[in-house]
């Protein structure tokens, strides 16, 4: 299970995505995890939203909540990417993981 470690995020220009970072719930010391919310997945909540960054990053910040259950989720379920993130473990939500 995971759980926020912050709630600071960014958005990734070159990925067109907003990452993050949460980590494994009761770990000491803390394991963290980043989460990449691809573009195709923020917009797969709110598709009406305006679709440049600022409406993704209007609709993570809006749905934040549903996000962090869906990579907890994923991360239970042995979704994990192949790669790491700096050595960290890394869960990429897309639009079939928040729907």
């Amino acid at each position: 299970m995971l759980e926020r470690a912050t709630d600071l995020y960014k958005w990734d220009y070159d990925l067109k995505a907003v990452s993050f970072w949460m980590k494994v719930t009761g770990s000491t010391p803390a394991t963290p995890v980043r989460v990449i919310v691809t573009y195709e997945g923020i917009r797969a909540i709110d598709p009406d939203e305006v679709p440049d960054r600022y409406g993704a990053i209007a609709t993570f910040e809006a749905n934040r909540q549903r996000i962090d259950e869906a990579a907890s989720v994923k991360f239970d379920a042995g979704g994990t990417e192949p790669v790491t993130h700096g050595g960290h473990a890394l869960v990429l939500l897309r639009a079939t993981d928040l729907t």
